[in-house]
């Protein structure tokens, strides 16, 4: 699959997403779904440094419950509840940030991945 970029203007974001740097999108991740990120990537810029692709009650659910969760790695979990640290973005969102998370979006649900320098390993 060959990924194309589009252009998106920053200004449109909202102020959880400012940090991100804006000059393209991804526009043919298939499909661009709503994931889970922390501020600390949205806001703060820094890199996925652990993804999670699983459904929100942990369990199985339908295709339409599954979802990327993207942490800094940096976050504890009292930074986590607080929901001003967290947000919904788009996939999309997320690989422009970090496009070294792209090659592994379409990993199966249950994925935990690590990163490791400039790539992810798969942690079990």
């Amino acid at each position: 699959m060959t990924w194309r970029r589009r252009r998106s203007p920053a200004d449109e974001r909202p102020e959880r997403v400012r940090g991100l740097p804006a000059p393209a999108d991804y526009d043919d991740l298939t499909p661009d779904v709503p994931c889970f990120a922390t501020t600390r990537i949205t806001r703060d810029g820094l890199p996925v440094g652990l993804m999670i692709h699983g459904a929100p009650d942990g369990g199985g659910g339908d295709a339409a419950d599954r979802f990327w969760q993207f942490f800094a790695g940096d976050e504890d979990q009292a930074f986590v509840d607080d929901p001003d640290n967290t947000l919904i973005v788009g996939t999309n969102t997320i690989a422009n940030h970090d496009p070294a998370v792209v090659p592994y979006l379409g990993a199966p649900i249950g994925s935990l991945w690590v990163r490791a320098g400039a790539v992810f390993v798969e942690d079990e």
